[in-house]
């Protein structure tokens, strides 16, 4: 009977597991990822600990993971908690725009939104209607009135 050295192939076997789980965190598999982001925040709205810019935060975060309905949730609180953010403006239309390209709403929301908008802050509402995540939404037949009407609006 013969004996093998089961110590040498017991190191490079560890070694080469070790190598190769240090690859993967290098590579970012164990990094910690947006689903983490969301956890910590919902945490923290959970605990009633959460203002305006915990709410923007978060409906960046659900932005991110295009959850656009529930993105656009999150943005109007922070708005009801603090109205003058004006990057949640601009990303509750953008979200609501990208939502209603999805299952989830219609165009509807977006050109309520838009119109509203254009008393208020019409460059914002040509800043968003520029954008290119609303591409889709241009074959809409009620876009263009709307564009021309914001332009038109934001150049008074």
């Amino acid at each position: 009977m013969r004996h093998h050295a089961r110590i040498p192939a017991f190191l490079a076997a560890a070694l080469t597991a070790a190598l190769g789980l240090s690859a993967l965190y290098a590579g970012g598999l164990f990094a910690p990822g947006p689903n983490s982001d969301l956890i910590a925040l919902e945490k923290q709205i959970a605990a009633g600990t959460a203002d305006a810019g915990t709410w923007q935060s978060y409906g960046d975060a659900l932005r991110t993971a295009h959850r656009f309905g529930h993105a656009a949730a999150a943005y109007r609180r922070a708005l009801e908690l603090q109205p003058d953010l004006r990057d949640a403006r601009l990303n509750l239309g953008l979200s609501l725009g990208q939502a209603s390209n999805s299952d989830t709403a219609g165009p509807d929301a977006f050109f309520a939104f838009i119109n509203d908008l254009m008393l208020s802050e019409p460059k914002l509402a040509v800043d968003i209607l520029d954008r290119q995540e609303l591409a889709p939404l241009r074959a809409d037949a009620r876009f263009a009135p709307v564009y021309q009407n914001a332009k038109a609006q934001a150049a008074d």
